[in-house]
């Protein structure tokens, strides 16, 4: 039985991947980088572009090879080049086109993947896409006013597929016993600088930015083998952003 984390070096990926291992899970780690500084017998890293369709597809025919049966797939990497937040990115068609790529392209390549390459007396499958409070209403311009920081519109663009898509595949694939369900987090708490965390606390009920273990519970909740009625659903962990 195993878990396939996408984005496993990044922020909320390399968190994941840890809290699953203390959790006694096998996980497959995936990412574009060429190794993982996780040393785990239980933990199987592969360096793969997912942008690149023949590269998931190599991917996924490894994994079938080495007979490892998959119960779940988490979606959490997220493509942010440097420059990437800056206020000039929005102009950048090049950026556009990376993002959606690998945000949404690659998503669905990992989908496909685990709908393709399952095995049939293995039917209830959970997959876990990070989509983002931006994938369901606009950023705030007011929020990115006297910082460095932007939001380019490609990321809101990219998210806001994930979501859509979730719902066409919780729609589609529940006949193949694949559930298929979204978290929306926002503003977790990453280095930000000093004004635009105090900005981002003003504009939001709970007063404060994320804490990065806060996801846990939710990631949880969509890995629990008795949770088999919830499919489609958005679970939006904001703070409270979108209530005003």
């Amino acid at each position: 039985m195993a878990i396939i984390v996408t984005g496993s070096n990044g922020l909320i990926g390399s968190f994941l991947v840890k809290s699953l291992l203390a959790k006694k899970e096998f996980v497959i780690g995936v990412d574009i980088s060429d190794y993982s500084s996780v040393q785990d017998e239980r933990f199987y890293y592969n360096s793969v572009d997912i942008s690149n369709d023949k590269e998931v597809e190599i991917l996924y025919e490894r994994i079938s090879k080495k007979e490892i049966d998959l119960t779940a797939l988490i979606n959490c990497h997220q493509y942010k080049p440097k420059g990437f937040l800056s206020k000039e990115s929005e102009d950048d068609i090049e950026l556009w086109k990376s993002v959606i790529d690998a945000n949404l392209n690659g998503l669905y390549y990992m989908c496909l993947g685990i709908k393709n390459y399952r095995r049939p007396e293995f039917s209830d499958i959970s997959i876990v896409n990070f989509g983002s409070t931006y994938g369901r209403i606009s950023s705030n311009p007011n929020l990115y006013k006297n910082n460095s920081m932007g939001n380019p519109a490609c990321y809101s663009a990219s998210k806001g597929g994930v979501h859509m898509l979730t719902k066409y595949l919780a729609a589609n694939w529940i006949q193949f016993g694949i559930r298929t369900n979204t978290i929306a987090p926002h503003g977790v708490l990453n280095n930000h600088e000093t004004e635009f965390i105090k900005k981002f606390s003003s504009l939001t009920p709970i007063n404060r930015m994320m804490k990065l273990e806060e996801l846990l519970p939710a990631v949880e909740l969509l890995l629990d083998k008795r949770n088999t009625y919830m499919n489609g659903s958005e679970l939006v962990i904001d703070g409270g952003w979108s209530i005003w």
